[in-house]
């Protein structure tokens, strides 16, 4: 089946690409990228195969987005949408936790406030948001899947500037200014009230018992000295904060439902930049924080509670050299450190893993445990980059070296007063990462990857008692194939195919009951592949903006004997066109998403458990049913003023969902299974948004 899908999409990518070089054989030169978008490589820095920039400016302007240019990366092509009141990205078929994202090199554990409603980064701190969905190079590593880089705004070098802004969903402001001539500063903030207006304003009576609609708030401050000349030295804090509780009543006790998250994080990191020419380019940024994740649930009379309190820091630093015009070094080591805390309680299977068989709302097992643990992971990665051009081709080589040490508090469960015994380990990792871009000509590009990729396990699968202390890294190689064509010099199009295999990947252990401390295993496969196909409009005439399609397949299988499922995460078809129209001091936009329904297992049936005086589903096949597809029309528009001098004032409204089309977001079953609904979210969201800016 596999090796079929991979047939049938690549003669469709070759026809594709066929049509594309006919079309482009007389377009002119590309010109300079203008818009939001950056689309072929520069000559001189070529970028990833799938790399997609967004400007904050134009980010701000996507329909859906509330003026949050973060939140305009859930339209860029290769981003499928995940659950509502899930915020996590589901990039190219991978899990949600594979794509990592940093913030100036710092990474962050979440781009999103709980639901995606919101971004963690304020909107005045941001400069541009680059995703890659695969295939990136040897100067970042840990990650099976994407990688999202959000770069901060310079900060003015003269005056005081600010602004205080507010929607429906939130109140944010920020504060800049210059102090003296070598110190500039910055401090944001902001507080969220989604919780109590949603409700009021289109959101259905009963979402919050079946979505997560939270309480946020975030904060950043970030200051600058001006060293000497070609050297800087910034500061930045981040500070992000979400939670959410809700109780779902019933009249029998034994099935009522109480659920609270608590989410929060904190960094701090200090960046030293020295240019000592245009060939060299030095930077260190250490960073340090803290990261706090709690959730409980209670069914009935069966808790269930995880909480993770984690030390995080490290360096990145590297060293970038143009040797000559045809050669350039980039040198560098990637140091992470993590010492975290956990407890967890209640069921073995609550919370659910993917390719776990549940159903929404399904009460937990009566197999419950508790453990107290902790775990010190340390990765030192030096890593070597080198861009070679000959001519019209351009080669670059990395390599990336990984020592992982992981020491763990306790190897086997804790029973009685016997003491813990822990473990330790070292695992070394060596990693190659390649990527060519052959400029055919000036309107045709032709580009290659290819790399291998680990991350280690999460803290929370070594427990003794939930998962297995003896697991190690997951791994993963990517293979990308582009192709770059100017139609015009405002018109472009890209061309890409994607293949990456993962292996090691954790799962259940199928024995019943599972060995001591092996409640999982590490003979988890996956393979996800498909091509994306997108249309570019850089600026003109003051229009803007892009058509993408994607089309994917994303597997697993629990054992190497075992047979391929859909992933949780499956999306065939990915569709989304986003496009806006600047006139005067007026903006319009609009943004059409398409994307097929994620898998499901259905229930064929049930059966009358009378131990415990309930009904239990009986499942057909794991994962061969969707959900319904999903649907939304955002239509946007905005008005500039100003007010006086310095001062100006923008509006916008916004309607999510214009046509009122109720997307199916989960199954409801009744209590013995015999008839189902749908959950759905919200049928529309009409929002009005005010900036002042001085």
């Amino acid at each position: 089946m596999l090796d079929l899908a991979r047939r049938s999409i690549a003669p469709a990518l070759g026809a594709v690409l066929f049509a594309a070089r006919v079309s482009a054989q007389e377009a002119p030169a590309p010109a300079a990228s203008t818009s939001a978008v950056v689309t072929a490589p520069a000559e001189a820095a070529p970028r990833d195969v799938a790399s997609t920039t967004l400007d904050a400016e134009d980010g701000k302007a996507v329909a859906g987005a509330q003026g949050d240019p973060l939140k305009g990366v859930q339209a860029l092509p290769g981003v499928a949408r995940p659950a509502f009141g899930a915020g996590p990205l589901v990039v190219w078929g991978a899990a949600p936790r594979d794509t990592r994202v940093y913030v100036d090199g710092v990474p962050i554990p979440a781009l999103y406030h709980g639901g995606g409603i919101r971004s963690t980064v304020g909107t005045g701190l941001v400069s541009r948001v680059e995703l890659v969905p695969g295939g990136y190079g040897a100067d970042y590593g840990l990650g099976l899947g994407g990688i999202v880089r959000v770069t901060t705004a310079p900060l003015p070098e003269h005056g005081v500037h600010g602004f205080v802004a507010g929607d429906l969903l939130d109140a944010s402001t920020q504060v800049s200014g210059a102090v003296g001539e070598r110190v500039r500063a910055a401090v944001a903030g902001r507080v969220g009230y989604a919780d109590r207006t949603l409700p009021e304003f289109g959101a259905p009576h009963d979402l919050g018992e079946f979505v997560t609609i939270p309480r946020y708030q975030d904060a950043q401050g970030k200051v600058s000295w001006k060293l000497r000349e070609h050297e800087q030295l910034s500061a930045t804090f981040l500070e992000s904060s979400d939670a959410f509780d809700r109780t779902v009543p019933s009249l029998d006790p034994g099935t009522a439902l109480s659920q609270g998250e608590h989410h929060s994080f904190q960094r701090f990191s200090l960046a030293y930049e020295h240019d000592s020419d245009e060939r060299t380019r030095l930077s260190v940024t250490p960073y340090y924080g803290f990261d706090h994740d709690d959730s409980r649930t209670t069914y009935g009379s069966v808790p269930s509670d995880l909480d993770v309190n984690t030390v995080r820091y490290g360096v990145r630093a590297s060293r970038d050299q143009q040797v000559s015009k045809k050669f350039g070094l980039s040198l560098g080591a990637d140091i992470e450190g993590a010492r975290s805390n956990l407890s967890r309680s209640g069921s073995l299977v609550v919370p659910p893993r993917e390719g776990d068989i549940v159903v929404f709302g399904e009460p937990p097992g009566n197999d419950v445990n508790a453990d107290r643990w902790q775990v010190n992971q340390i990765d030192v990665g030096p890593f070597l980059v080198g861009h070679v051009k000959f001519g019209p081709l351009t080669m670059t080589e990395g390599l990336r070296l990984d020592g992982e040490f992981v020491e763990g508090s306790r190897l086997t469960p804790q029973i009685g007063a016997t003491p813990d015994v822990g473990y330790e380990r070292l695992e070394v990792h060596l990693e190659a990462r390649f990527e060519a871009h052959f400029r055919v000509s000036s309107r045709l590009e032709l580009a290659a990857s290819y790399g291998d990729y680990h991350a280690p396990p999460a803290p929370e699968d070594l427990s003794a008692v939930f998962g297995s202390p003896r697991l190690s890294a997951s791994h993963a190689r990517h293979a990308t194939l582009g192709e770059f064509i100017a139609i015009t010099p405002s018109t472009h199009l890209e061309l890409v195919e994607f293949d990456e295999s993962l292996s090691s990947l954790a799962v259940r252990n199928p024995a019943n009951p599972p060995p001591v401390a092996g409640a999982l295993v590490q003979t988890g496969e996956g393979n996800s592949f498909g091509a994306q196909a997108t249309l570019r409009q850089e600026a003109w005439r003051g229009f803007s903006g892009f058509v993408a399609y994607n089309i994917g397949r994303s597997d697993r299988r629990d054992s190497n004997s075992g047979p391929y499922r859909l992933f949780d995460y499956d999306r065939t078809h990915v569709v989304s066109a986003v496009g806006s129209q600047r006139i005067g001091p007026y903006t319009f936009g609009a943004r059409v998403a398409y994307q097929t329904g994620l898998p499901r297992t259905p229930v064929t049936g049930a059966y009358y458990d009378v131990q415990n005086a309930r009904y239990e589903p009986i499942f057909g096949a794991q994962n061969s049913t969707r959900l319904p597809s999903f649907f939304e029309l955002d239509l946007r528009a905005s008005r500039h003023f100003v007010l006086t001098s310095g001062v100006d004032l923008d509006v916008y409204a916004e309607l999510e969902n214009a046509t009122f089309h109720r997307n199916p977001e989960e199954i409801l079953y009744s209590h013995d299974y015999s008839r189902h609904t749908y959950v759905t979210g919200l049928p529309s969201l009409a929002s009005i948004g005010a900036r002042v800016g001085f």
